[in-house]
């Protein structure tokens, strides 16, 4: 028993030992050139990847879901950024890898004096009135006290008209009311009646007298001022280059082009104007209907000149057909600026012609002024100021 118990003992250390030497070789280096352990086995044993304390994986991700993912998680970030900032912001989305946004930017308010002590005195206006601005950028109001003041902002220069020949020819220095027409001429209205300015682009030359100038026209042969001594409220220019002009004391005048003509006269008397005191008129461009305020009241009138459409393509005509008993005017309308419109009776032979100031002209159905046309089927023959665009319309008269 004691010699099977010195077997085993020895067998189990021989095993302890071989296992040893055979482990040896996961320890040491055999490379190393300093030392040789040739004597001991080469192999080693190759440990899986749990045994080596670790593991690698290999993974395919999808990126185009990684990167929706990023970019929904900016949006959050931006968004809640915008709003605590306080900045509007509108159409916030991402696309591919972009973030698109439109943000309201708020520009610096920026406003600047401009200097009068160098063209009026301050302690001798009692205010200033109506502002218009020319084609060419120039800057003109009206004051209470001082006329008309023309100001340059490219040159930062003033220049002034006031009552009486030699210094400027206004009826009165208060100007109440001011407005430029489609010839870019300036129209002065004031307390004591009407001027025109023709010459607008000449008022900041050196040297050059200045003149406004009165409406001549003739009444039973006499020649008469326009509006002589009236206190002229308002100006307003309607698509036809027409002058409506309203008045403290006679109500509304409505003038051709050039002002030689009066084509309509509304006071209290012949009109639903409540007051002959008219403060203000508005004109709607699109449908030609103009709008009086007085001191005692609101009222409308169904004009019919309307502002240059872009193209002729909604051009009309109307009353059509003009019925017998019709005394009005047959109006064209939804031109363009500067169109030239001509009518012919069916045979080709011409009655009217004239070229629109805004979108809309007039024809009384007279041949050239003189005798209305007979009855019948007339041709309206548009073209645009640049000859590119035409239209063909026609009208039945039945007198």
């Amino acid at each position: 028993m004691k010699n099977s118990s010195k077997i085993k003992s020895f067998l189990i250390l021989m095993s302890v030992l071989l296992g040893v030497v055979y482990a040896m070789p996961n320890f040491i280096s055999i490379s190393n050139n300093n030392v040789s352990y040739s004597f001991l086995p080469g192999k080693k044993i190759n440990l899986g990847l749990d045994l080596k304390g670790g593991s690698y994986l290999l993974l395919k991700a999808d990126m185009e879901v990684v990167f929706e993912e990023k970019l929904q998680g900016l949006l959050s970030d931006i968004r809640y950024s915008l709003r605590k900032s306080k900045i509007g912001y509108k159409k916030l989305i991402a696309k591919k890898a972009l973030i698109e946004a439109k943000v309201n930017v708020k520009k610096p308010v920026q406003i600047g004096k401009i200097d009068l002590s160098g063209i009026i005195n301050a302690e001798d206006e009692l205010a200033l009135t109506d502002l218009k601005i020319s084609r060419e950028g120039y800057v003109f109001f009206g004051s209470a006290e001082n006329g008309l003041i023309g100001f340059n902002p490219s040159t930062n220069s003033f220049n002034r008209i006031t009552e009486g020949s030699g210094n400027g020819n206004l009826p009165s220095t208060d100007v109440r009311s001011l407005a430029f027409d489609n010839n870019n001429r300036l129209w002065i209205g004031t307390r004591e009646g009407l001027r025109v300015l023709y010459n607008t682009t000449g008022f900041f030359q050196s040297g050059n007298n200045v003149e406004a100038q009165p409406i001549i026209i003739l009444e039973e042969g006499v020649a008469q001022e326009l509006l002589f001594q009236q206190s002229v409220t308002d100006i307003e220019v309607d698509g036809s280059n027409n002058k409506w002009i309203a008045t403290a004391t006679s109500g509304v005048f409505y003038l051709s082009a050039n002002g030689q003509e009066t084509l309509l006269r509304f006071t209290k008397e012949n009109s639903p104007l409540p007051s002959d005191n008219v403060q203000d008129i508005a004109i709607d461009g699109d449908s030609g209907r103009v709008y009086f305020a007085t001191t005692k009241g609101l009222v409308a009138f169904e004009g019919s000149a309307t502002d240059a459409r872009d193209d002729l393509s909604g051009a009309y005509v109307y009353p059509n057909p003009v019925r017998p008993g019709f005394q009005g005017q047959v109006t064209v309308d939804g031109l363009t600026a500067g169109a030239n419109v001509k009518i012919t009776d069916i045979e080709g032979n011409l009655v009217f012609e004239t070229k629109s100031q805004g979108g809309s002209v007039l024809w009384d159905t007279r041949a050239f002024g003189r005798h209305k046309v007979a009855s019948g089927v007339y041709l309206v023959l548009i073209t645009s100021e640049d000859a590119f665009e035409t239209k063909v319309l026609k009208i039945m008269i039945v007198r």
